[in-house]
């Protein structure tokens, strides 16, 4: 949930510590990269994630044009019944070429994460894809 709107996108976490993307109900993105790491010994769970969105229109005085989204994803990993769970809050990337005047990061929302592996969203009448995955 960031700023008042909640989605829910498929997301594959690899072994290799790579996130693959899959459906979402949500904004649809151009593309998108992430990775996730849990500190050893620990259950912080940190995922940034990076997604870049077209908009415009090529006949207008704009045109068209794109656009990136960083997010930091810190949470606590838990277990639900026979699965994992992790919670936590987005926060905004720091802007590489601004940068930030704030000392600590904005969070803009919070999320929940469930290993879902047998309920695929393809199966949800109202989820449309973000990103082809090739499997």
């Amino acid at each position: 949930m960031e700023d008042q709107e909640d989605c829910t996108t498929e997301l594959f976490l690899t072994a290799d510590g790579v996130v693959e993307f899959g459906e979402t109900d949500g904004p649809v993105w151009t593309s998108a990269v992430g990775s996730w790491s849990v500190a050893p010994g620990t259950d912080d769970f940190v995922m940034p994630i990076v997604r870049t969105y077209k908009t415009g229109q090529s006949n207008t005085d704009m045109g068209e044009f794109s656009f990136d989204i960083g997010r930091i994803y810190r949470g606590e990993m838990t277990n639900v019944g026979d699965s994992v769970g992790i919670t936590g809050a987005m926060e905004e990337m720091p802007d590489e070429v601004f940068g930030s005047n704030d000392e600590e990061p904005k969070k803009v929302g919070f999320f929940n994460m469930i290993d879902g592996t047998d309920i695929r969203e393809d199966r949800r009448p109202d989820a449309r894809m973000g990103v082809q995955r090739s499997w």
